[in-house]
């Protein structure tokens, strides 16, 4: 691995700096200082919400912001040389405001009374910044007991509500009238951990009720920049509030101030030496639309080039995937196509939420639907792609090679919680055991999932889902025209392992099961779904009534197909059930 901290090359951090040490530490910064000019450009209104994935600069940005405004910081030579440095119509606020800044993302949240702990913790770091104005006549005995009772985590909920407040008070106070900036990075973290708990509720309002008295109608108040992954906490947190704007993925504003474009990847390969380089970046970190600017995963382009340019899912292994797991695995079989497609590869034309709670996701959850949320949620979190595609639609797909890695770990992940069922059912299909695939089918219908089954296409759906988790190197798809027809399910290896067609049936009781089966399995052969497959396949017929089902299967080999040869039929395995 190359080490860029010696020699003439900048040192290129992966961890995250203060915006200072970008010039007094020689470390590498692409410059993303016009977010300065576009957020003071729009004074119309003064909470900007900026929600992008993670590790795409948010809280780069933040601290540059920080930077900017903080006149702790006057007299620095931090911008010089930098585009915002060119823009002179903003000089009137760098460095002359006071600001208040809280990073919400290590907030505790298993229980309410620890996040309300660590919550107070926070904001005594916030009043600590300012410490020496408790130290002298600028504060009132009041104020003073306010921040020595935040040191000692013994302050009412009443005051901690309005202690933002407070603070932002004594600043405007103490420096003759000048407005404070607010920053808060990551705030819907708390509520994020706590999702599906019984803290999630007094999270949410707790942190509305703190945003709310903070930012409402508060004339100390110059401007906040808040910073989020999703707007999923927006409704009750921020419902109190006028003046809110939101600036998330799809927003053309801000478009590429975060993440990297194709001319900064272009310029840092070219900097450390391997221009060359670019092609593959591209396929591995590329692929995300912010607005209407195409942009790069930062934190994997800044892996790649500071591990030696070696392609890694970097993005991938930062961070916890449960929410997203928690609703995979928690789709009904009505959602399972969606899984489907993203699982392949292939765009998805959807809606796309862009305001939800999570009470909503839960709400969808329960009914058995979840679906457009779950896309949703994946869009805003950086986990695919949305193009608009008219209609208030959205083709939705996999923006890289990396993302790709993810899913497949999804899919992974899916497979351990379906426990010793999928990898039976996955030996019993390829080793063409009709009864291993009866009994192991009927355990999955058993498993609770699918207690509303109605049709052919619900157990369509539910096989499709399961067929993509067990065989993960196949080509699966539904429907696909083989043949004289459509067969319900065909899966194709991409290299080794034998081909599977499935043909479903649906019978009017448990008696006729076998009868339905038997007529699959023939269907298969008369329309010829196998037709111009090569090597082995094994032809599966299945028939279902509530959660009972019943199989045939049988294997061909095709291998000599193109000579015109008959089909080597091996063998049927036709297993009756012990009540029929």
């Amino acid at each position: 691995m190359r080490d860029y901290r010696h020699g003439n090359l900048a040192y290129l951090s992966i961890s995250g700096v203060p915006f200072r040490d970008f010039k007094e530490g020689n470390i590498y910064y692409v410059d993303k200082t016009m977010l300065i000019a576009d957020i003071l450009g729009d004074r119309s209104r003064n909470v900007y919400i900026y929600v992008r994935p993670r590790r795409f600069g948010k809280s780069t940005n933040l601290s540059m912001l920080d930077a900017f405004f903080n006149l702790k910081y006057e007299g620095n030579d931090w911008f010089d040389g930098l585009e915002i440095s060119k823009h002179h119509e903003f000089d009137g606020h760098r460095n002359t405001h006071p600001v208040i800044r809280m990073n919400l993302k290590d907030i505790l949240t298993d229980t309410f009374d620890n996040f309300i702990g660590a919550m107070t913790e926070e904001i005594h770091h916030a009043f600590k910044a300012h410490h020496e104005l408790f130290q002298t006549d600028a504060t009132t005995p009041d104020e003073k007991r306010l921040y020595e009772s935040l040191g000692l985590n013994s302050v009412p909920q009443s005051l901690l509500v309005n202690s933002l407040k407070t603070l932002s008070e004594i600043l405007y106070r103490t420096y003759e009238g000048r407005r404070v900036v607010v920053l808060i990075d990551e705030y819907d973290h708390p509520v994020t951990e706590a999702f599906d708990t019984d803290s999630l509720r007094p999270i949410t309002q707790f942190l509305g009720k703190i945003l709310s008295a903070t930012l409402k109608d508060n004339g100390c108040i110059e401007l906040a920049y808040i910073t989020g992954i999703t707007r999923i906490a927006k409704e009750g947190m921020f419902s109190g509030l006028n003046g809110v704007v939101v600036n998330d993925v799809f927003s053309e504003r801000s478009g590429e101030r975060f993440g990297f474009t194709e001319r900064e990847v272009r310029d840092m390969l070219e900097y450390y030496g391997h221009p060359e380089k670019f092609d593959e970046v591209r396929e591995w970190y590329d692929g995300y639309r912010f607005g209407d600017s195409e942009v790069y995963n930062t934190f994997s382009v800044l892996n790649y080039v500071y591990h030696g340019f070696e392609p890694d899912g970097y993005w991938a292994m930062s961070g916890s995937d449960e929410p997203l797991i928690w609703m995979m695995t928690r789709l009904r079989y009505r959602n399972f196509p969606l899984i489907s497609g993203i699982v392949r590869g292939v765009p998805t034309r959807s809606e796309v939420i862009r305001s939800m709670t999570y009470d909503d996701i839960l709400e969808a959850m329960g009914n058995g639907e979840g679906g457009t949320e779950m896309l949703s949620l994946m869009v805003m979190a950086g986990y695919l792609k949305a193009i608009p595609d008219g209609d208030g639609k959205y083709l939705l797909s996999l923006p890289n090679k990396e993302i790709q890695s993810v899913m497949g770990r999804f899919t992974s992940r899916l497979r351990e919680k379906g426990g010793s069922m999928l990898p039976d059912l996955e030996r019993a299909m390829t080793e063409r055991d009709a009864e291993g695939v009866r009994r192991t089918v009927e355990e999955i219908l058993d498993s609770g999932s699918y207690l509303t089954v109605r049709g052919h296409a619900d157990y369509q759906n539910i096989l499709m889902a399961v067929m993509l988790c067990i065989f993960p190197d196949h080509d699966v798809r539904a429907e696909p025209e083989r043949g004289n027809g459509r067969a319900d399910i065909v899966a194709v290896p991409r290299d080794g392992g034998p081909n599977i067609v499935i043909e479903i049936k649906t019978a009017g009781s448990d008696e006729s099961l076998g009868q339905e089966a038997n007529d699959a399995l023939e269907q298969i052969r008369r329309v010829g779904y196998h037709r111009g497959m090569r090597g082995r396949t094994v032809l599966i017929g299945l028939a279902f009534h509530v959660k009972r089902a019943e199989a045939r299967a049988e294997t061909v080999d095709l291998r000599r197909r193109n000579r015109g040869e008959r089909l080597s039929t091996c063998r049927t395995a036709i297993i009756n059930r012990a009540f029929l």
